[in-house]
């Protein structure tokens, strides 16, 4: 019994060890449903004062792109950041995600809301692909 305590507990090891160095993935779709084109930007902040992205691009009206999959540090904190560059008034949106595959449906903020857009994240229900077009191809 002393014997397969310890074979026991390296085997449990073994099983959990592959689990912690796995960082985990983001991939999210963002629909554009407003009358400007905006920038979205996936990034991980490892501290305060630290922002690496991670991955961006410019989304036209009426259109959507998939940033990631990308991975981060399985503590990082990962947000999507929702800006537009002509509004240089209009301070950028961003929500916390959690590790996975979202869709983020942004529309016209309403007399109710604080910014200048109505973000609405939810977890995907379907597999995302990233669909690149040859027109989005031609604005990068």
């Amino acid at each position: 019994m002393k014997r397969l305590l310890p074979i026991a507990m390296f085997g449990i090891l073994l099983v959990f060890l592959p689990a912690c160095a796995l960082n985990p993935t983001y991939t999210v779709r963002i629909d554009n449903e407003t009358n400007r084109t905006l920038r979205a930007s996936l990034e991980r902040r490892p501290t305060i004062n630290e922002v690496i992205s991670m991955d961006s691009a410019r989304i036209k009206p009426g259109s959507f792109k998939v940033l990631g999959p990308s991975e981060a540090r399985p503590l990082e904190r990962v947000y999507i950041v929702i800006g537009d560059r002509t509004d240089l008034h209009a301070v950028p949106e961003s929500v916390e995600l959690r590790r996975g595959e979202w869709v983020v449906t942004i529309g016209a903020g309403s007399m109710t809301s604080w910014g200048t857009y109505e973000l609405h994240v939810e977890k995907a229900k379907d597999r995302l692909i990233a669909e690149e077009t040859e027109e989005d191809a031609e604005d990068e």
